[in-house]
């Protein structure tokens, strides 16, 4: 017999979306759903066009929540009443791009016996055309079964909804939604998923439209569009996420991948995305992160999101000496942060020898430059080997480039992660 699939649908004030969403899941080719719809207390007619389905087909379930909740508390009530071995989120003003979309992730779970099955995801604008979206460089190829650690784009893949998760394992690992987060409530839920989970894959055929809407619309969960508002809920999902990462030691690699990609958004969040918040509700929100990044990491990061002379402090305390000097007086701030990004990747993979660049690049002596920051500003473009097992695979290459480098870096990462355990 087929295994049961729960999709579960937050509904509030999408009367003009509900429909496609809806006719989009019951036509699916796999048949054995049940379809929780959350009434979350909207004041249009969502429920009453829910509550037509729900009389056409006992497969449509509707809970009524007493006051609203909000995205994540809906999810959470449909997660609570599921039933399936499988459960699905989907948004109610999305919809399914194929109808077998679900018989696909499922069959790849069962094939592969993975924990999170996902899909392909396109942006869907109201004439009917599409987009690739931000995760287009993660949905090239599909592949079965493979440690999170060694698709390490899937990091920016935040989104809970068009993943197939097997719901034994969310609630073994007690993996729900931040109910007090108004927005962005996705991103601890999904970096929680993807740390626990001991198999992902990614269905190519499996197709979601993610409805780009242009109406006025002010009514729905996630249409707030203030700077500070968004900032707020923001930074409150980092402190989850950090929370959650400090209570595991450094040696995890997954642990310090997802530390890695969560501090490398949060700098572009602070500095570039929210450009007219305030200066000080900026130090507000690092302050109180602060003492969880040097939990996480056991360096002060307090401030070097957004000013260069804490940063090049940092540097300082690394052993990267000449930064002022040779970096930050010849290039804008623009760059600063892209150099904290490489740094961060170098020091927390512990690939980067310092005795052994030295004694194969003699000039960083000559010219009075720390190993470090010599490799990052030009041994990287030039592709010089950073240790030496790297330098002997890159040996054997007919020719060495800084594509060749970051291939055998990657290479190094994955086999000192086989040789450890997490």
């Amino acid at each position: 017999m087929k295994m049961l699939v729960s999709i579960i649908i937050p509904v509030y004030n999408v009367e003009k979306y509900i429909d496609d969403c809806l006719q989009s899941v019951l036509g699916q080719t796999y048949s054995n759903l049940e379809v929780i719809c959350v009434d979350d207390c909207g004041n249009d007619n969502s429920v009453a066009i829910c509550e037509k389905y729900a009389s056409e087909d006992s497969r449509v379930n509707i809970v009524k929540h007493e006051f609203n909740k909000g995205l994540p508390g809906a999810r959470n009530t449909g997660l609570k009443l599921a039933k399936g071995e499988y459960v699905y989120f989907i948004d109610s003003d999305d919809m399914l791009g194929n109808n077998d979309a679900i018989e696909a992730l499922v069959k790849e779970s069962v094939h592969s016996e993975s924990d999170i099955v996902t899909g392909r995801v396109l942006h869907w604008y109201s004439d009917g055309s599409t987009t690739e979206d931000y995760l287009a460089e993660c949905q090239k190829k599909s592949f079965s079964g493979r440690k999170f650690i060694d698709v390490p784009e899937f990091c920016s893949h935040v989104v809970a909804w068009h993943k197939l998760i097997k719901r034994e394992f969310l609630e073994k690992n007690s993996i729900y939604f931040i109910e007090y987060l108004k927005k962005h409530e996705d991103n601890p839920f999904t970096t929680k998923a993807f740390f626990y989970s001991d198999k992902i894959s990614f269905v190519k055929d499996s197709l979601l439209l993610y409805r780009q809407r242009g109406d006025s619309d002010t009514t729905s969960i996630m249409s707030i569009d203030d700077e500070e508002y968004n900032a707020k809920y923001k930074f409150l999902c980092y402190k989850e996420i950090y929370e959650f990462l400090s209570e595991f030691p450094e040696e995890n690699y997954t642990r310090n991948l997802l530390f890695y990609e969560a501090s490398k958004t949060l700098s572009d969040l602070v500095n570039w995305k929210f450009k007219n918040i305030t200066q000080s509700l900026r130090v507000e929100y690092l302050k109180e992160l602060g003492f969880l990044i040097r939990k996480v990491s056991g360096q002060d990061f307090n401030y070097i999101f957004f000013d260069c002379a804490d940063f090049s402090s940092f540097l300082h305390r690394h052993g990267v000496t000449d930064c002022e000097k040779f970096y930050f007086r010849k290039h804008p701030r623009l760059n600063v942060w892209q150099l904290f990004n490489l740094f961060f990747l170098i020091f927390y993979y512990r690939i980067f020898d310092p005795g052994f660049y030295i004694r194969y690049n003699p000039e960083v002596m000559q010219k009075d430059r720390s190993p470090t920051l010599h490799y990052l500003l030009y041994g990287l473009r030039r592709g010089l080997a950073p240790n030496k097992c790297i330098n002997d695979k890159l040996n054997k290459l007919p020719h060495r480039s800084s594509f060749e480098l970051k291939i055998a870096v990657k290479d190094y990462i994955t086999n000192r992660k086989s040789s450890n355990v997490d």
